[in-house]
């Protein structure tokens, strides 16, 4: 990966780059047809640039546009549009596809609940969140304890299960054959008991 050359007047920390994004229902360019535009920190006599790490994007909502995404419009432009027109919205756009969107919509759903439905919603989803950590937590504590008490077991489980899983397969082809139930299970058994 390439080192970001050093910048005057840099403070010599390796911090993250920070973004500020500023969904705006207006436009400083209302001629435009660029939605996103990015601004970062200059000194204003010099034009120095203070640093590379703070970032400033402002979202132009009104740019996307009035009429309806289509299926080969960019992403920020129907985020922008589904933004700006979600309140007015009785159903989804065709184009509007996507995990994004999904939760956008989802979100939206929510948010118009009434308050016993708001909390009964977030009751169900604690309680979904609370069995998600049970699990999580027992399949941790089994996890551990399968390693406590050896992979071998663990091995001799998985060969017995396969065996089973074979010997089941073994006998639903001999049934497909035709072959008598008693001539299966006196050929199976005998399979069985060699280990």
């Amino acid at each position: 990966s390439r080192k970001r050359p050093a910048l005057p007047h840099d403070l010599h920390f390796d911090y993250a780059p920070v973004y500020v994004i500023s969904f705006l229902n207006f436009s400083f360019h209302p001629q435009d047809e660029q939605i996103v535009y990015r601004y970062d920190i200059r000194e204003r006599y010099r034009d120095e640039l203070m640093t590379d790490r703070l970032n400033f994007l402002f979202v132009e909502m009104p740019n996307a546009g009035d009429e309806e995404p289509r299926e080969g419009d960019s992403f920020t432009k129907k985020l922008s549009w589904a933004f700006r027109h979600m309140t007015a919205l009785t159903e989804r756009p065709a184009a509007l596809v996507g995990e994004i969107f999904e939760r956008i919509f989802e979100a939206c759903e929510v948010a118009k609940l009434t308050d016993e439905e708001f909390n009964q919603y977030n009751e169900e989803s604690m309680t979904k969140w609370d069995y998600d950590d049970i699990v999580n937590t027992a399949w941790l504590k089994g996890e551990a304890a399968g390693r406590a008490n050896g992979l071998e077991e663990g091995r001799a489980a998985g060969r017995a299960e396969g065996r089973e899983k074979a010997l089941e397969a073994v006998r639903a082809r001999l049934r497909a054959l035709g072959v008598d139930q008693a001539v299966i299970e006196e050929a199976v058994g005998e399979a069985e008991s060699v280990k």
